[in-house]
């Protein structure tokens, strides 16, 4: 949420001005993370036995597909200049490569298919306003298309090692159901 209220507007360049680079990220980090607890807060205090649609074998196994891809989107997202971060303001002058030729937000779109996985796999109402929530806020466009010399493979053997992780240990992190 705080990406569209304050890294897109001037009100990212007023930070940086302000408190400087490390300043700015600090602030904006413990915003962005303070905003996604209280939404996970008030999503973890709602009852979750009004269902829209049930669970099946068939939308766990689509969920898991997204999530790979999810997970591996994040890590392409976080290993490079993105002119769209608060960490990297001045990339805006860098060409477009690696992910950033298939979307300026990789990260966003790692939380659109993260959220679309949990709703696929979920179903109730708090999990449609929550992850829908998510969802539409990250839903942004593209511009070119990737080469496969612009992949980062340290990224995506990264993301892959990453997604194996959360498969195998979802149910102890989230207390949900385990993946496998």
């Amino acid at each position: 949420m705080t990406h569209l209220g304050i890294s897109s507007t001037p009100a990212r360049h007023w930070l940086l001005s302000v408190l400087g680079k490390k300043g700015c990220l600090i602030a904006y980090s413990l915003i962005a993370f303070g905003t996604l607890e209280a939404m996970i807060y008030a999503y973890s205090d709602v009852s979750h036995t009004n269902f829209m649609w049930l669970q099946s074998a068939l939308g766990f196994k689509i969920s898991k597909a997204i999530m790979f891809f999810a997970v591996v989107l994040l890590v392409l997202g976080t290993m490079i200049r993105n002119p769209t971060s608060m960490v990297w303001p001045d990339a805006i002058d860098d060409e477009y490569r690696g992910v950033i030729k298939i979307t300026r937000h990789p990260i966003q779109w790692s939380i659109v298919l993260y959220t679309i996985d949990h709703l696929i796999s979920n179903g109730d109402k708090a999990s449609i306003v929550l992850f829908g929530t998510l969802d539409l806020v990250a839903l942004l466009s593209g511009k070119t298309r990737l080469a496969s010399h612009d992949i980062n493979y340290l990224a995506l053997g990264i993301g892959t090692a990453l997604y194996a992780g959360i498969y195998w240990l979802h149910g102890m992190v989230s207390g949900g159901l385990g993946l496998y």
